[in-house]
This record gives C-alpha cells, structure tokens and sequence, in this order.
C-alpha cells in the first residue's frame, strides 16, 4: 500500500529520525529521480541541437533542463541520506521542500514562456522596424 494516512500529519514529515524507506518504495524514488536528472539531460541536448534559430525558445529549454537536472540530483541526494538513515539529512521535510522547489521554479519556466518570449519577440520586432530607418557606417571597399 503506497498510501499513508499519516501522510497529513506534521509529525509524519517532520521526524528527524524516520524510518528506513520500504524496498518497493526505494526503486521507485531512485527510478523517479534517476529519470528527473535524465529527462533534463535529454532536455539540454534536443534544445541544443533543435532550437538554434529561436533564441528565446533555446534559453527557456535550456533553463527547464537546468531544472530537471538541479533537482533529479537533489532527489537522489535526498534519497541518499533516507537509504542511509542519516538523522537530519534523511528526514522526510527535505522532500517537501524538494517538491515546493520544484512546483516555485516550474512557475518560473511557465511564465518565461508564456509572459516574457512574446514581449521579447515583440520587442524585436519592433526594434527591426525602427532600425531599419536609422543611420549605420558606410561599409568601405
């Protein structure tokens, strides 16, 4: 059974001392964060090799890839310290604030490309508009 019901309680997510994680659990945690760190690896090279022309297209996939890869290692260094029972840097509250962190910085990737892409593109537009009327060096032969 993967579900707790002391999941809602405080006491459940913030022991120092938690217990060892279940085996079926263990793979599970390691394979979702194994994929985390790969999808962002997987993320930075398609961006790399497949969005050369859109510049703001590059910088938002790579930024996601930066995420996915920043916190697949946190996870698995989470999870390290939960299959260690290591006290402190094995307790549970780390993975609330890995998921907190990730929820914030997924909020920061939406908006980059649903607010901040369509005013840069606009602002180039506009700039090529205006640039086109103003003065530039001759070139010399």
């Amino acid at each position: 059974m993967f579900f707790n019901p002391n999941f809602l309680k405080a006491s459940y997510w913030f022991d120092l001392t938690p217990p060892s994680l279940a085996p079926g659990m263990e793979q599970i945690m390691f394979g979702f964060f194994g994929a985390v760190l790969l999808l962002g690896i997987i993320v930075r090279l398609v961006a790399k090799h497949h969005t050369k022309d859109d510049k703001h297209l590059l910088k938002g996939f790579k930024r996601t890839g930066v995420m996915f890869l920043t916190m697949g290692f946190l996870g698995l260094i989470f999870f390290f310290f939960s299959f260690e029972r290591i006290q402190f840097l094995g307790a549970r509250f780390w993975y609330l604030f890995w998921g907190v962190g990730l929820l914030v910085w997924i909020g920061f990737i939406i908006n980059y490309f649903v607010r901040v892409i369509p005013r840069e593109r606009e602002r180039e537009v506009n700039r090529s508009k205006v640039d086109k009327y103003m003065p530039r060096a001759k070139k010399r032969k």
